[in-house]
């Protein structure tokens, strides 16, 4: 056919072509916006395979997280300040050394357990200094 009839054809046929010319472009969309939500399924599913593969590790983490905390519960807890303090002191008197003073405890926490540092300053008698000196 040749450019003339062509016309010649849609000028008699205009509301079949306008048809034909709207199905072309509702196809064409139709395909588009499937094409567009296949993508967001392709993406979503490698999320989804993405979250499965995390979860293994997750899973382990958290066994592994509750297994320390168990672990923890187990160890044994160190004097508390108060409660050497005395004991230091009762020793302390016992052996006739006299504790003139405590500095303030200072205690600095770490990972897996908390040191802290009691200083004090002591004197001994001048007969059990002898003593000890007898005895090194």
């Amino acid at each position: 056919m040749e450019p003339a009839q062509i016309r010649q054809l849609l000028k008699e046929k205009q509301f079949e072509a306008g048809a034909v010319a709207i199905a072309i472009l509702i196809l064409f969309v139709a395909g588009r916006i499937v094409v567009d939500r296949l993508d967001i399924a392709a993406g979503i599913d490698q999320e989804i395979d993405l979250l499965a593969k995390k979860k293994i590790p997750l899973e382990a983490i958290k066994k592994v997280v509750q297994e320390r905390k168990d672990f923890l519960k187990t160890v044994v807890q160190g004097v508390p300040e108060k409660r050497f303090i005395a004991f230091l002191t009762d020793l302390a008197e016992r052996r006739g050394i006299t504790i003139s003073e405590f500095e303030p405890v200072t205690s600095q926490t770490l990972e897996h357990y908390v040191v802290t540092n009691i200083s004090f300053s002591c004197s001994v008698s001048s007969l059990l200094r002898r003593f000890y000196s007898f005895m090194i």
